[in-house]
């Protein structure tokens, strides 16, 4: 018969891995004493070289919630970088044939640059119906 070993308790209050010696206390105080929250149509002070201007800060999207312009956003942006892909690949598909069709390759490298200049342009994520276009239009 064996004999009966005991077990040591650990302290189940406190994960393992999380101890007083492992925690790192960060100093926020510098953090939360210089940041201020400016409002939307607020300024910021903006200092190049020596010279200090003023930027009115505005919003991107005025729909009712942020999290509905991001979402749109991220859509977007996502379904515009699927279809790169896919031209790209249709590109290399067709490269690789025995006797590729220069006129195609051509049509989807500038098709894919004509998506690209958009990815590129702030001004088609700013307003909520051109989001929705974009992804009307690359989302089939």
């Amino acid at each position: 018969m064996p004999k009966s070993v005991s077990i040591a308790k650990r302290n189940v209050s406190v994960p393992a891995a999380v101890s007083a010696k492992s925690t790192v206390k960060r100093n926020t105080s510098m953090v939360t004493n210089s940041a201020k929250r400016i409002p939307i149509g607020g300024t910021i002070p903006v200092t190049l070289g020596t010279k200090t201007t003023s930027i009115k800060k505005k919003t991107l999207y005025s729909g009712s919630s942020s999290m509905e312009w991001y979402l749109l956003t991220e859509m977007s942006m996502h379904l515009l970088n699927a279809a790169i892909i896919k031209m790209d690949k249709e590109q290399i598909a067709e490269s690789n044939k025995i006797s590729p069709d220069q006129d195609k390759i051509r049509e989807l490298e500038s098709k894919i640059h004509k998506i690209v200049m958009i990815t590129r342009d702030t001004k088609n994520f700013e307003s909520k119906a051109r989001m929705e276009e974009l992804i009307q239009e690359y989302g089939k």
